[in-house]
């Protein structure tokens, strides 16, 4: 967890609400949520919509983040043709690029971690494949966006989590042909929803009924609503609960009756 820089203001994260999201299979991923305490004025920040389904191999994405940039030409020589890229500057700094989806269901281990990720790669600028503003990711820019526009809004569709490179690349360098991975937070929607909104705008059917958030579930008076259940439901289904407890308790009392005479019957045959 880390303070948030947001509309010139600092804003501390709240103690105890880190969150590491988690694969199907329970292990862990590298993404996290955590809370950030809002200050007065903040109220109108609409929800970030996530993407409902993950990018496709060729589309085209937007990348945001906070970390080294370009500074100058980068000339590699090895066995076969020159490598091109660019070194870093020494400090990051919020900025964006465009690339495209190279490959989709990827599976990056990183120690503990295992993240269900896309890749994307850095493509020189005469190549079919380049977009017009070609990005790759740098150190600082863990946690970046990756954005998608579709049907003319933008998603939140992935989290820059890390690079790969050429390996005989010098040190602080991005080089063309460079892999930047992401989270696909598709993979991660339903947790994502399920703590950082109220029960009632999570987009998830929370209490079985089949009606999901406000207006439609009518456990929920608004949006901000912690929990879908019906109190008016919830209380009849106790007293159906309890009345089929007590006809069961009756039921069994009389067996036990009944197994008692016929075993002094038996007794005194």
């Amino acid at each position: 967890m880390g303070e948030i820089f947001l509309r010139g203001q600092i804003l501390p994260p709240v103690a105890a609400s880190r969150r590491t999201l988690l694969n199907a299979n329970g292990t862990p991923a590298d993404a996290m949520l955590f809370e950030v305490v809002l200050p007065e004025g903040f109220e109108d920040l609409p929800p970030l919509p996530i993407a409902r389904e993950s990018p496709r191999p060729g589309e085209e994405v937007l990348l945001i983040g906070f970390g080294r940039e370009r500074e100058r030409v980068v000339e590699v020589q090895s066995d076969g043709p020159a490598q091109f890229g660019f070194s870093w500057t020494q400090k990051g700094s919020k900025r964006w690029g465009t690339n495209r989806i190279a490959t989709i269901d990827e599976t990056l281990y990183q120690g503990s971690w295992t993240t269900h990720s896309f890749a994307l790669v850095f493509d020189p600028p005469t190549t079919v494949r380049a977009t017009e503003f070609e990005a790759q990711a740098a150190v600082g820019d863990s946690g970046g966006a990756v954005f998608v526009k579709r049907d003319g809004e933008w998603l939140l569709a992935g989290l820059m989590t890390s690079v790969t490179g050429f390996s005989r690349a010098p040190a602080q360098t991005s080089m063309y042909g460079d892999s930047t991975y992401a989270a696909d937070l598709v993979s991660y929607r339903g947790e994502i929803l399920h703590w950082s909104r109220p029960a009632c705008s999570n987009e998830e059917d929370d209490d079985g009924d089949l009606a999901i958030d406000h207006p439609a579930d009518p456990g929920c008076e608004s949006a901000n609503d912690e929990t879908e259940r019906d109190p008016g439901i919830a209380s009849m289904a106790l007293r159906g609960v309890m009345g089929a407890l007590a006809a069961t308790l009756a039921l069994a009392t009389f067996v036990n009756l009944r197994g008692g005479r016929r075993a002094r019957d038996s007794g005194t045959a």
